[in-house]
């Protein structure tokens, strides 16, 4: 899996010439993490996303990049409002909770969450084009982390405002 640890983050708005505005409030938040089941089964772990916007949200090419290993379907849509579950073992998950489906249910990620602290960050990709000193120009593929949850023994943590977890 590849690290996240040179995290690029988007703005709320551009700022050229002056200084950085505040990173940008994303429409797709990590909003439940479930990484030490009751059962003690790690194939019943899993982490559930929110739209938290009024407009649907396509996943294609999104992709864990810290904590687990997990890339989106080219189909893979969040409806406004609505919620999506990455699951460790989705048929496992989707046999035992009625409200879950193969709809709002995906998986099977790879890794396990980890009971004492890691940090586990959702990235959708963006293309940067830079022209150098020759007029030459470059494309690349990025990935902008866009979410990501950090855990100390014991406490869970945000870098997104205004997201909440209730795992």
């Amino acid at each position: 899996m590849r690290s996240a640890s040179a995290r690029k983050r988007r703005l709320a708005s551009p700022t050229r010439g002056t200084n950085n505005a505040p990173w940008r409030l994303e429409t797709i938040v990590i909003n439940e993490i479930l990484f030490h089941p009751i059962s003690e089964n790690t194939d019943d772990e899993y982490v559930e996303l929110h739209n938290r916007s009024a407009a649907p949200v396509n996943l294609a090419g999104w992709e864990f990049v810290d904590g687990i290993d997990f890339r989106f379907p080219i189909s893979t849509t969040i409806p406004a409002g609505g919620y999506l579950v990455v699951a460790k073992n989705a048929s496992r998950l989707t046999n035992h909770y009625a409200q879950l489906s193969a709809a709002n249910t995906l998986g099977n990620y790879q890794g396990t969450l980890s009971d004492v602290g890691e940090r586990i960050a959702l990235a959708m990709p963006d293309t940067i084009v830079e022209t150098n000193e020759f007029g030459g120009v470059t494309t690349n593929l990025i990935h902008i982390v866009v979410a990501e949850r950090s855990r100390s023994p014991g406490v869970w943590t945000t870098a997104t405002a205004v997201s909440r977890l209730t795992g």
